[in-house]
């Protein structure tokens, strides 16, 4: 038997080649078609919640690239670590699976998504700056005004204190009128 993740790619190609026939059926052309799924990230939502990418390899043909997949096992793979200056890190909030907080780090910008309905649907809470550091420290972000404006659940903030304590990013939210303290474990993968 196949594993849950080749059974998961599968059934992104087969879900892949039925977009790419209804785009084709509704008018779209196929090099239009094939810059949309270059730039596209599909979530399989399957046990193994694998990731996958698809590149357009020719004209009617995708290729599937595994980025990472998560065990699921936490303990596999999160480890909280002291040293956040790498300047690309995913951040996870752990325990509730279903409704989740998470951060991505590239460079000197901080993505914050809020996770809904096990990754059924995903929004942008915060884009800001990221200033790198060592050990505990913490950092005032400055929002992305422009990208968050576009997102109707976005922060209506200007800037966000971030800190990085015992491993921990943490921060507050505010969503849907009611403000908790966040706290994120950096994503070993």
């Amino acid at each position: 038997m196949a594993s849950k993740t080749t059974l998961g790619v599968l059934a992104l190609t087969g879900a892949l080649t039925l977009g790419m026939c209804a785009s084709a059926t509704a008018g779209a052309s196929s090099s239009s078609n094939g810059a949309f799924l270059a730039a596209r990230t599909v979530t399989v939502d399957d046990a193994s919640f694998a990731s996958a990418r698809a590149t357009p390899s020719g004209a009617a043909t995708s290729e599937i690239q595994i980025i990472s997949e998560v065990p699921s096992s936490s303990s596999e793979t999160y480890v909280p670590r002291d040293d956040a200056s790498q300047t690309e890190s995913t951040w996870l909030q752990l325990g509730d699976t279903e409704n989740y907080v998470a951060a991505v780090v590239r460079g000197n910008k901080i993505t914050v998504t809020y996770h809904l309905n096990y990754e059924e649907m995903a929004t942008v809470v915060w884009v800001g700056t990221f200033e790198a550091g060592q050990g505990d420290y913490s950092w005032t972000s400055v929002g992305d005004r422009r990208t968050m404006d576009s997102n109707p659940l976005a922060s209506s903030e200007s800037e966000k204190e971030f800190a990085v304590r015992d491993g921990m990013l943490t921060f507050s939210l505010t969503f849907r009128g009611e403000t908790r303290t966040v706290q994120l474990t950096k994503f070993e993968g």
